[in-house]
């Protein structure tokens, strides 16, 4: 009988898998005025929703807007839409009063995104994530990103040469908080 329950259980799991997976490629509403990119990206509308949100000062409407756009930034699978969620917690934390929050959901959003870049073998990715822990004021964190950076350009003597000139400009911009 218990072998019943937990195939139960597992069809259970399985049918709100699908419908997480439908719900996350529904398609979003269409702005005319966004760039393509954007129009393909359900983070984003999520972003907007948290901009629109945190103009009009309800913060409940921005946190749950919020949590939407890391969702679906992880779901996506790429290491783009996690600066972009990092950078909105960064607004979130400072419009409300939150700022230690904020930091610490966009550095865990730049984790997952320097994570990703790396298993990408994204040199933009990485360095993009570099410059938000330099923005951050996190020395280590942005020294270990670059020294990825630069073991991804390996044998690739003018992506290296490009990766230490960004390195320079990432390393001079680590700002204390």
């Amino acid at each position: 009988m218990r072998w019943k329950v937990n195939i139960g259980v597992g069809i259970l799991a399985l049918v709100l898998l699908g419908l997480l997976g439908v719900w996350l490629s529904a398609p979003r509403r269409l702005d005319a005025g966004a760039e393509p990119r954007r129009l393909l990206a359900p983070w984003s509308v999520h972003l907007e929703e948290v901009d629109l949100a945190l103009a009009t000062g309800d913060w409940a409407r921005t946190a749950e807007a919020w949590t939407n756009a890391w969702t679906a930034a992880m779901a996506s699978g790429r290491w783009e839409p996690l600066i972009d969620v990092g950078d909105a917690a960064l607004r979130v934390g400072d419009a409300t009063g939150t700022r230690s929050i904020g930091r610490a959901k966009a550095r865990r959003a730049y984790q997952a995104a320097l994570y990703r870049a790396r298993a990408q073998r994204s040199v933009d990715g990485v360095l993009r994530a570099a410059e938000s822990f330099a923005a951050l004021g996190d020395r280590n964190v942005t020294e270990g990103a670059l020294h990825m950076a630069r073991k991804l350009t390996a044998g690739d003597a003018s992506a290296r040469a490009q990766v230490e000139t960004d390195a320079a400009r990432i390393a001079a911009r680590v700002v204390t908080p």
